[in-house]
């Protein structure tokens, strides 16, 4: 990263056990990231209410907490919140089982990547950022 770049950092990963230690997790995605950074937790509302709107049932900070030990937190303690948001997108295997489903978390997540740039305060289209995500293939 070029001195006075901002960074936004997304990471998608699976959640991996839909059921643990015999509990079902009543969730389609966990969005991680640190609640004491502003940035972070607007970009988090902001993908909450892209999945809400395809009927995807979002938790924050879950399964685990968006501070926890990671690349994620790593990059944080390296580079000021002002340069830097990371966030991680916790997608339940379950759901992704089920090709509805499956097919709307892709619409809510590209919704989403296309509404960011003024949320993250990132160049948009014709502001020398990249174009905007298109339309998820079905």
């Amino acid at each position: 990263m070029l001195e006075g770049e901002r960074s936004l950092r997304p990471c998608r990963r699976p959640l991996v056990y839909p059921v643990l230690h015999g509990r079902r997790r009543l969730c389609d995605v966990g969005v991680l990231f640190d609640p004491d950074r502003c940035q972070e937790r607007a970009i988090a509302e902001h993908f909450r209410t892209a999945l809400r709107a395809v009927g995807a049932r979002v938790r924050f900070n879950f399964p685990y907490k968006g501070t926890s030990d990671g690349l994620t937190s790593s990059m944080r303690a390296r580079v000021p919140p002002e340069h830097y948001a990371g966030l991680e997108i916790e997608i339940n295997q379950a759901t992704l089982r089920d090709a509805t489903r499956r097919r709307a978390l892709r619409v809510g997540l590209a919704a989403g990547f296309r509404r960011l740039a003024p949320v993250a305060g990132l160049p948009g289209p014709g502001r020398g950022g990249r174009k905007a995500v298109g339309k998820a293939p079905s």
